[in-house]
């Protein structure tokens, strides 16, 4: 798309991804050359897909934080988001205007009305419609609370992962809170397990405010909460838990992500709060840590086991390291801010067979779709390529 800078814009795609202010639209400056000169790169060897997904609400609701996303094919993506806000700010803005336009969106939305609970878990097609929601399902999500007559605060939802060693791909939906661990078919039709307090014994409760969910090939599941690391059966028995808040080997502070290596099979700990990736074998040994790791929101393995990528929230970037944990350079991309292919928190991201890439925003309240540019080479060390389930 070349647009002229300061030029009006009134691309139809714009407005079907929920654009309708003319003079909003008018501060959208592309970033593709014109006639052959200028332009820059915001996004590495990606350009967004605009118009992608297409809005429930357009003009009136937006999703609201963007906390993950699975593409189980380039037709069924599904993504999980914290309820729906109403439209406010600029999808589109860019330039110096972003900054204001931030600023507008974290000051006003503390005066408009709560967020209603709303497409939190949405399945879209390769075009970005709405081919399914599980709204069914929020009230079990967040039992507790319905049990007791209360309104969720926030959304139910925090994370969506897939068992790689399930042939029947079985969906994992993670909790907001003290809420639990889900497991649902694929279609989303029947929920056939929780993990929750009532799986954990008492000394580790409050359980589960869980942050994400992990497959080890023997079936068994590790759930990431807080401070612990607590592993379960196929079937949903508690077996151990290792852990502990502090900053020594085996203990943390904040764990955000858990991913098992592809060939290895050990566990990669975010730890979040302590900065660093702590690396344990299947059964729970400490193995090694990695310090630098700041801002980390999300870590995926590369299908190979080669290299690491990172979305990192302080940085708004993607970052890869190798199996030392050292960072590739030549790989880092992102640009902050809210126009397409610009970063704000990125919370947790997928690519599709197709090599496009999925990313869950927390802060700018969406999942962008993101495919590589035309004349991206096949190696290039900055495409994300494809990823260990």
């Amino acid at each position: 798309m070349s647009v002229p800078i300061g030029s009006a814009v009134r691309d139809p795609r714009l407005r079907a991804a929920g654009e309708t202010d003319p003079i909003h639209a008018s501060r959208y400056h592309g970033v593709a050359p014109v006639d052959g000169r200028g332009g820059m790169n915001i996004s590495g060897p990606y350009e967004p897909v605009l118009g992608w997904p297409v809005p429930a609400h357009p003009g009136e609701w937006r999703t609201g934080s963007g906390r993950g996303v699975i593409a189980l094919s380039p037709d069924r993506v599904i993504a999980v988001y914290g309820g729906e806000v109403p439209e406010h700010g600029n999808p589109n803005v860019w330039g110096v205007d972003t900054f204001r336009d931030l600023r507008f969106t974290e000051v006003n939305a503390k005066r408009l009305p709560a967020h209603r609970h709303c497409h939190e878990i949405v399945v879209y097609d390769r075009a970005g419609r709405i081919v399914g929601s599980w709204d069914r399902w929020l009230d079990a999500l967040h039992e507790e609370d319905v049990r007791h007559g209360r309104t969720p605060k926030s959304g139910h939802v925090n994370r969506v992962r897939v068992d790689p060693n399930d042939p029947a791909r079985h969906v994992w939906i993670v909790g907001l809170g003290n809420t639990g661990v889900f497991k649902f078919t694929s279609d989303g039709s029947e929920l056939v397990m929780k993990l929750d307090a009532r799986n954990v014994p008492e000394e580790y409760h409050p359980f589960v405010y869980a942050q994400d969910v992990a497959f080890l090939p023997d079936g068994d599941i590790v759930v990431a909460h807080l401070h612990h690391l607590m592993r379960f059966t196929h079937d949903g028995r508690f077996v151990s838990a290792i852990g502990g808040q502090g900053r020594g080997p085996l203990e943390f502070d904040g764990i955000h992500d858990v991913q098992v290596h592809p060939r290895t099979h050990r566990l990669f700990v975010n730890d979040r709060v302590n900065q660093r990736i702590q690396i344990l074998e299947p059964d729970g040994t400490f193995v090694d840590e990695w310090g630098g790791f700041q801002g980390v929101y999300a870590i995926r393995f590369t299908a190979d086991g080669r290299y690491l990528w990172a979305g990192n929230g302080f940085a708004h970037k993607f970052l890869k390291y190798d199996m030392e944990g050292r960072l590739v350079r030549a790989a880092t991309w992102g640009t902050f801010g809210i126009a397409p292919g610009a970063l704000w928190g990125p919370h947790y991201f997928d690519t599709d067979r197709d090599g496009n890439l999925y990313v869950a925003e927390d802060y700018s309240g969406r999942v962008q779709k993101l495919r590589p540019m035309a004349d991206a080479e096949a190696d290039d060390p900055q495409l994300v390529g494809r990823l260990a389930p």
